[in-house]
């Protein structure tokens, strides 16, 4: 157990020299058998290394650790001495009775080794000892076999007879006749098919002396199914080309001449043929057909070789991008038409070759279609039906209609123009050919991300159609759906065959089981957007009748207005000149009249813009005369009754519901308050019934009583007077009462600082209004000057900013009397609102200098930065304000081009280096052109401090230029260049679009506005 100074035992030392008495001596002292020395190594390891195969089974035998693998496939004394070619330890072995067919843990025999290391000698002595030739490995793999596979045997023709054989060669196999070269490429197409290299006596050796070529593989495959292309040539400059063809072409017959026929099959029932144009391996299959290969063979289930060079074993990504591959593939199937390979021949389904070729790859289909109609066959087959009545036609037709784009409308072209027809216009299932064509279309929309055919495919449609239509008896005839042709063509967006159906005098007008006409499937299937479907303009121009309703009463004129965000001309009727929602707002009667005229239910639709609809849009634009005609078409509204005094229809509806009044139906308003509003008495006696509250108030605060006296009618606000209604603190506020505000405020401790449904308090909203009188009032009463709007609106109008308060109006519309007497009542200068704005900010947008300054004195933050409202973690920025994070007042005086105020600022403190949350310095605003902020409020008419211009994206190149002078002076480095950013469109002051927003007539005006 002694080791030297690298931990090597005794058996370690003895690996080098020693014999298997001298190990079995050291073993019986005690030696470990499996000890390791310095480097990790046991003796049986060393012996694996050093080749000693005697000692690696001697220490097997005895248990020792297991040897490397290498050490392991030698697993006989005989494997060990034909693996280092030792011949004679070989006949030593096989004189005193080694198995000469023993086989290692791969199943490979003594022969199978020597004939992988190419020793002839070895295997003549193992042949002539018993060895048998024909055992395969696990793989199935025979020693000819490998060694055919393993080596570059070259064999010349016809074979010799070596000799030493123990059988006569079998007689050589007639020559057929030579195939034809002149598909193949120059390199090489051989001048003549002789001149063979020199005798290899191995592989001879092999096949004289018994081994079967026939023999097939763990897979069923012989040899012939297993031939490979010759591998690429990658030495540069390239090696000089050898004689390929004739090569293997000799190596083939050489197989022949034993036994091996080039048409023999594997288990599978393919022939060599056909497994060598699967991988489009070009010298193999002229050497195939060279030796005698039948061209036309075909397998069990009927395929041909063109079947399977058609439908390559290989990665498309090598026909798709290996130009190597796709020229080897073209010249395969090229060689096959040549020699004779005919397209007309079946598989079991009855599928030609070319029934393959719609549904093929498209890199594929394009690689061999113009290979294929070299073929004198190609017109003949192109009709030829399968087993389920198809031709390749019709199944190019059904791939076209499936996918309406250029490979599969050139596949179709290209057998249409070789003679393919499409079977006769017959009845099949509720359907017909014209159907068919009509449904290549698309479906859905652009707007909704559906591709439209590219124009190849339309031409091709286009193309067949008018060769179909012109065979056709009728061309409305009718599927089990009632459909025409054009009804299908029309749901389809097939606008080439509506064409040449409406040519050949295709009812436009025709409806369907549902009703319908083609002009109302073309119209729900496209979106709200300004694209349509492309048959729309076709069936209009041919005089559908935009009135005709199908079973649900639509008419496709009620269609289109319904669902169209935007006024197209097309549908125009006669006579009109404006949209119907417009001629509704603006009292265009002969407009109405020629809408209405067609369909009279166009009077109950909503505008899909506003979702207002066109009796309401016309009562709130005061189109008295206009609503009367849509009530007379069978239009009802609530609102419209309420607005116009219509008190029979208000009975119904309070009968009904004897609580509408208090529904909000515009704007925040009641329906009591809008008919107050137009002073219309009658109705609202008929609103304000028992269970209707007398206080009701609006989104605003405001009771009935304010819009009657808004409207000036006397009668009205008596009688709700009379009713109990009582001004609130709103109405007061809102008409500048000063009585009415301090009757309310002294009611009770807290009701200055009241809010209305919108959340907003009563000192804002007067602020909004501009009235200094109003304002002190309610400062005096305690309100508190600090006390801001909500986040969020709970009514519309929307948009108002949340934690706006008293200061920031009057910043924003520069009421530096209001600011005072805000600032004097304890209102904080530096208060921000949910967007981080102050009130500098404010005032600085607007330009308003003086208010600034007065702002700055009383201690306003000049480096106060605005804020974002996002939810963490989004980006990139959803809301448009994100991009404004970070803004000082500074930045937003150099974006709105206010040099004296970027001055009074410096001045003040402000820095002209604070960055904003893109990094940038309000010096870089000098290149920005669509930075924007939102006004602190949302105007409205009622509204005094958002009455004034709001910001807008535009900017005067000189006052421009005298800010970057300004900048320049105060040593600001101002940019030349602009970097990225995101764009922040904004949104200047500005109502969200409502046609119709109900501006207040004319009555007590509001306080005198700055």
């Amino acid at each position: 157990r002694a080791t030297n100074a690298t931990g090597q035992t005794a058996l370690h030392l003895a690996v080098g020299g020693g014999d298997t008495n001298l190990f079995a001596a050291l073993a019986a002292a005690g030696a470990d058998l499996n000890a390791r020395d310095a480097a990790g190594k046991t003796a049986l390891e060393l012996a694996a290394v050093s080749q000693r195969f005697d000692l690696v089974q001697w220490f097997e035998v005895r248990g020792a650790t297991t040897a490397p693998k290498a050490a392991r496939l030698m697993t006989t004394p005989l494997h060990q001495a034909v693996a280092q070619a030792n011949l004679p330890q070989l006949l030593n072995l096989l004189t005193n009775g080694a198995d000469v067919n023993a086989r290692n843990e791969l199943g490979q025999t003594p022969l199978a080794i020597a004939v992988a290391i190419g020793r002839a000698d070895l295997v003549l002595t193992l042949l002539t000892n018993g060895a048998n030739v024909n055992l395969p490995d696990t793989n199935g793999i025979t020693p000819l076999r490998a060694r055919f596979f393993g080596a570059s045997d070259p064999v010349p023709e016809p074979v010799p007879k070596p000799g030493f054989s123990k059988r006569p060669p079998a007689p050589a196999t007639a020559k057929p006749t030579a195939t034809r070269a002149d598909s193949l490429p120059p390199e090489l197409r051989p001048p003549a098919l002789a001149g063979q290299p020199p005798l290899n006596n191995l592989l001879l050796l092999l096949l004289e002396n018994g081994a079967d070529p026939r023999i097939p593989d763990a897979k069923g495959n012989t040899i012939l199914h297993a031939l490979q292309p010759p591998p690429p040539d990658y030495n540069h400059p390239p090696r000089p080309k050898t004689a390929l063809i004739p090569e293997a072409t000799a190596r083939i017959r050489l197989l022949a001449s034993y036994g091996l026929t080039p048409d023999t099959r594997s288990t599978n029932g393919l022939t060599p043929l056909h497994a060598v144009v699967a991988q489009a391996n070009l010298v193999q299959t002229f050497a195939l057909l060279e030796a005698g290969a039948g061209i036309n063979t075909s397998d069990r289930q009927g395929r041909t070789v063109l079947h399977h060079v058609l439908t390559p074993q290989m990665n498309p990504y090598r026909w798709q991008h290996e130009p190597e591959t796709r020229k080897s593939l073209t010249n395969t199937l090229a060689l096959l038409l040549d020699n004779g390979a005919d397209l007309r021949r079946a598989d079991t389904n009855g599928a030609t070759p070319l029934h393959l070729l719609p549904a093929m790859d498209e890199a594929l289909r394009e690689l061999v279609l113009p290979v294929l109609k070299t073929s004198r066959h190609f017109a003949a087959a192109v009709n030829l039906k399968n087993k389920a009545g198809q031709t390749p036609v019709l199944l190019a037709f059904e791939q076209l209609r499936a996918k309406p784009v250029s490979p599969a409308a050139k596949v179709l072209t290209t057998l249409l123009d070789s003679g393919g027809e499409l079977p006769p216009i017959t009845e099949q299932a509720g359907t017909t050919l014209l159907h068919e064509l009509a449904g290549i279309g698309v479906v859905g929309h652009p707007f909704f991300g559906a591709s439209q055919p590219d124009a190849t495919a339309t031409e091709a449609v286009t193309r067949l159609a008018s060769n179909v239509v012109a065979r056709a008896a009728k061309v409305d005839v009718r599927n089990a759906k009632g459909e025409t042709p054009l009804h299908v063509a029309a749901r389809a967006q097939n606008p080439g065959f509506a064409a040449v159906l409406l040519a050949r005098g295709a009812n436009p007008n025709a409806q369907d089981a549902a009703g319908d006409t083609p002009l109302h499937l073309a119209l729900r299937g496209i979106g709200p957007g300004p694209g349509g479907n492309p048959v729309i303009p076709l069936l209009v121009s041919h005089k559908c009748d935009l009135g005709r309703r199908n079973l649900a009463g639509e008419s496709p004129l009620r269609l289109e207005v319904s669902r169209r965000f935007y006024f197209t001309p097309l549908f125009l009727p006669p006579g009109a000149t404006n949209s119907f929602f417009q001629a509704a707002r603006s009292g265009d009667f002969p407009s109405l009249d020629a809408y209405l005229n067609l369909d009279a239910t166009l009077a109950t639709l909503a505008d899909p813009t506003t979702q207002v609809s066109a009796l309401r849009s016309a009562a709130l634009a005061g189109q008295n005369e206009m609503a009367e005609r849509m009530r007379n078409a069978g239009a009802t509204d609530p609102v419209s009754a309420a607005l116009l005094g219509w008190t029979n229809s208000l009975a119904v509806l309070v009968h009904e519901t004897p609580r509408i009044a208090e529904t909000n139906f515009a704007f925040g308003m009641p329906l009591l308050h809008l008919a107050a509003s137009r002073g219309q008495t009658a109705a609202v006696q008929l609103l304000l019934t028992g269970p209707v509250p007398p206080g009701l108030e609006d989104a605003f605060g405001r009771t009935a009583l304010y819009h009657a006296t808004t409207n000036g009618n006397p009668g009205l606000v008596a009688w709700l007077t009379a009713r109990g209604v009582r001004r609130s603190l709103f109405d007061a506020i809102a008409l500048a009462d000063p009585v009415r505000l301090e009757a309310v405020l002294a009611t009770g401790p807290g009701r200055a600082n009241e809010t209305n449904r919108m959340a907003l308090p009563a000192l804002l909203v007067a602020t909004d209004l501009g009235n200094l009188d109003i304002v002190r009032r309610l400062l005096a009463h305690g309100a508190n000057p600090n006390l801001g709007c909500a986040s969020s609106a709970r009514f519309f109008p929307s948009r108002f900013i949340g934690g706006t308060v008293p200061l920031h109006l009057a910043a924003w519309s520069n009421r530096m009397d209001l600011a005072e007497s805000l600032v004097a009542a304890k209102a904080g200068v530096s208060a921000a609102n949910e967007r981080g704005y102050t009130a500098l900010h404010f005032a600085t947008a607007r330009g308003h200098r003086e208010m600034a300054a007065w702002l700055l004195a009383r201690g306003a933050d000049a480096n106060a930065q605005s804020a974002i409202t996002n939810p963490p973690r989004m980006f990139p920025p959803m809301n448009p304000y994100q991009v404004s994070s970070g803004w000082t007042p500074l930045h937003l005086a150099v974006r709105f081009d206010h040099s004296a105020l970027i001055e009074l600022l410096v001045a003040n403190g402000g820095k002209l280096t604070v960055t904003d949350a893109q990094g940038r310095t309000p010096a870089d605003f000098t290149l920005r052109q669509m930075e924007m902020m939102m006004s602190p409020w949302a105007p409205s008419p009622y509204s005094a401090v958002s009455s004034p211009p709001g910001t807008g994206g535009s900017r005067d190149p000189a006052r421009t230029q005298a800010v970057v002078e300004t900048l320049k002076k105060l040593g600001a480095v101002v940019p030349t260049t602009q970097g990225a950013t995101f764009i922040n469109r904004g949104l200047p002051p500005g109502f969200p679009g409502q046609p119709g927003f109900p501006v207040p007539p004319p009555g007590v005006p509001p306080a005198p506005r700055r």
